[in-house]
């Protein structure tokens, strides 16, 4: 029994027992205690994990002969790794005999390293580098190490244990001082240079570097007015003024005025100083003006352009940049300023939105040869085959538009189905079902199972490491054999993103998994909502994943801000106790769910809901004011001028339409969700279309 004493207990080992029952065993007088047994003395112990810890403990050694199972193994290292991060190293070295044969073994060794890093024998640390190189977290242990190393001083070691996968700014930093205290010299070079040229405060490791180049006459005046247009191109100004803190008086004035031109553009620009030197800078101020208010940018430009006369790409960037968010706003001159654009500035980006613009216009002529100056890789994209067909059929090209809505209505996908609807035919959905036989190497199938067990044990984001480390490289039959696994152990999120990364889109069950069915179909009848549709928007925000978090805040399957989270719930009479309760899949839904039939209840439609669910009600109510709605929905999603809501609602529609298709059997088409324009109030106006069911032939 790897030496460690057996707890007493009312069952033999392997044999299991009662928890209550190995608790109360292991407080009976008499009998030796697994709690605390082996603890140092005056050793500090937290009274609230002692039950844990002393059932995970008994639960090896009850079984140590004839094995513990998974699910007591898994608690055992859940145990084990607080009594590491408690520092409760003697109960630590009771439990590790038993975890031996568990897959997550190398994980606790790790996180008792990690945390005796600065202590630990290197032997030992070099020991579990050696043995362990094929895990993730093994690289991140050695980032570690060098950088204690560094700081230390200890450049031999620190250059004898380097890893050129580690590329991080302080790391090269760090090995350039290796050299200085080598003796050697560190060049300002092609390899180099770019560690100043950023527009930000560097690591403090790079210091020396600097001091070094400054001494030998390599960083001067010059160097530092360039870092000092990235930084204020960077926004920051801070750093600009420190750099420019010995200038002379008159450079540092011109300092400030560079900085006016980002901070006070209207009062600095028309009155630029000039110099060749400084188009750059000028160019730079002009596209964040156009960004912000192209309305500016084309009042301040006839002062500006004589500026970069003498500079063709500048100039055809900072006209490409403007017209562009001419564009966004669709300002009446949009169609001009993008028309008068070079061929060269006419890049993809310029080409959709002069189709947008156009499609605003109802300019279908001009629609239909935007489509065509598009490259072959983007013009056969659904998207683009989409509005080429509808540009067609607007013209009374019909046999032309009807060929490629044929074509287009064999993808499974909102562009599909869209193209169905135009033609009045069945969806087109073929799932493939079954396993797929693959003969997995041992270590890609050991690292497999890592993440599997990182997944049940609560460490997402070191699974995600070692299922990409795992997959990387892979075949589409070895990918989908790994999604359909991670399926199988509820790993929803990871299945999805696989399957998408190998192409294997056709797999709809495990693409769109019918999960927390009761909690889903309990809301829908409380708000009167298609459990369908809260199923997509999970989908859709988070691609199932209880703990998702977005870079603006928005948290948990429903991507809910806390804010909003919290008003609605005191709409509604939900209680949300704290920012994480958003991660627990019931009350995330509820809330997901009560909001969306406020925004049914302000909209009225499912296109508008999705629209402010996305992009905020403000913005609807913005949209929906602006003298620009178009004659039908199809164009006013394409046309929506924020990127993100354009894509979130046909995703949504359409895989509302699959999730249907999951429950019931049929679908409800997407033109059912689309509006037109009222020819006498100018309003938009609905119809109710029925269900069908998909269908799935060659075409």
């Amino acid at each position: 029994m790897h030496g460690v004493v057996a707890c007493a207990s009312g069952k033999q080992p392997g044999e299991g027992g009662d928890n209550d029952q190995a608790a109360a065993d292991s407080q009976q007088p008499g009998k030796k205690s697994c709690q605390g047994a082996g603890r140092k003395k005056n050793e500090p112990v937290d009274l609230r994990v002692l039950p844990v810890m002393a059932l995970a403990i008994c639960m090896l050694l009850w079984n140590s002969i004839a094995g513990a199972t998974l699910e007591q193994q898994r608690t055992a290292y859940k145990a084990a790794r607080a009594a590491i991060h408690r520092g409760q190293d003697t109960v630590v070295d009771m439990m590790l005999p038993g975890l031996v044969d568990y897959p997550l073994y190398p994980y606790l060794i790790h996180e008792r390293l990690r945390r005796h890093l600065a202590t630990v024998d290197a032997d030992e640390i070099r020991a579990f580098l050696d043995r362990y190189d094929e895990l993730p977290v093994t690289l991140r242990l050695r980032s570690r190490w060098l950088r204690i190393l560094a700081r230390r001083g200890e450049w031999g070691v620190f250059r004898a244990e380097d890893d050129p996968r580690l590329d991080d700014a302080e790391l090269r930093c760090f090995r350039l001082q290796a050299r200085l205290a080598a003796g050697e010299t560190v060049p300002f070079d092609t390899d180099t240079r770019d560690l100043w040229y950023v527009g930000e405060s560097q690591e403090d490791a790079c210091d020396p570097i600097f001091d070094h180049w400054r001494q030998r006459g390599l960083l001067d005046e010059r160097t530092d007015r360039e870092r000092i247009k990235l930084a204020i191109q960077a926004g920051q100004y801070s750093l600009a003024r420190y750099l420019a803190r010995n200038f002379p008086d008159p450079d540092r004035r011109l300092v400030e005025t560079w900085i006016g031109a980002f901070t006070r553009p209207g009062a600095v620009l028309a009155r630029w100083p000039g110099g060749d030197a400084d188009d750059d800078l000028l160019a730079a101020a002009m596209k964040r003006v156009a960004r912000a208010d192209s309305d500016l940018a084309y009042g301040l430009w006839p002062a500006v352009e004589p500026q970069l006369a003498g500079n063709a790409s500048l100039l055809d960037s900072v006209r490409r940049e403007m017209a562009l968010f001419r564009a966004t706003d669709y300002a009446p001159d949009a169609a001009n300023q993008l028309d008068r654009l070079s061929t060269q500035a006419r890049d993809q980006q310029i080409l959709e939105w002069r189709l947008r613009v156009a499609l605003v216009d109802s300019d279908w002529e001009t629609a239909l040869k935007t489509i065509a100056r598009m490259e072959p890789e983007h013009r056969g994209r659904g998207r683009w085959r989409y509005w080429r067909a509808r540009s067609l059929e607007e013209l009374g090209m019909g046999e032309a538009a009807e060929r490629e809505y044929r074509a287009l209505a064999q993808d499974s996908d909102y562009y599909g189905f869209m193209a169905a609807d135009r033609l009045d035919r069945s969806y087109q959905l073929c799932p493939q079902d079954g396993p797929v036989q693959v003969s997995w190497p041992q270590a890609i199938e050991a690292a497999l199972v890592r993440a599997l067990e990182l997944f049940h044990v609560d460490q997402r984001i070191d699974a995600t490491r070692e299922w990409r480390h795992a997959l990387n490289g892979v075949d589409e039959s070895a990918g989908v054999d790994a999604a359909l696994r991670a399926s199988r152990a509820g790993w929803h999120h990871q299945a999805i993103l696989t399957l998408a990364d190998f192409g294997a889109l056709t797999r709809y069950e495990p693409r769109f998994p019918l999960v927390w069915t009761e909690i889903v179909e309990d809301a829908a009848r409380a708000e009167k909502l298609p459990p369908s549709l809260i199923y997509a928007v999970m989908r859709s925000e988070s691609a199932l994943r209880p703990d998702a978090v977005s870079g603006a805040g928005a948290m948990g399957l429903m991507q809910l801000t806390p804010d909003t989270a919290r008003r609605v719930g005191q709409r509604n009479g939900i209680r949300v106790r704290g920012r994480r309760a958003l991660f627990d899949p019931e009350l995330n839904i509820r809330l997901g769910a009560a909001y969306l039939r406020e925004l049914y209840v302000r909209f009225q439609h499912p296109l508008l809901v999705l629209a402010a669910y996305n992009a905020g009600p403000e913005a609807v109510e913005r949209w929906l004011t602006e003298d620009r709605l178009p004659e039908t929905a199809d164009v006013w999603i394409e046309t929506l001028p924020y990127f993100e809501t354009r894509d979130y609602i046909p995703r949504v529609l359409a895989f509302q339409s699959i999730y249907e298709w999951r429950m019931a059997g049929r679908m409800t088409r997407l033109r059912g969700n689309m509006f037109e324009l009222d020819k006498r109030s100018g309003k938009p106006v609905w119809r109710d279309v029925p269900r069908s069911k998909p269908r799935c032939d060659s075409g």
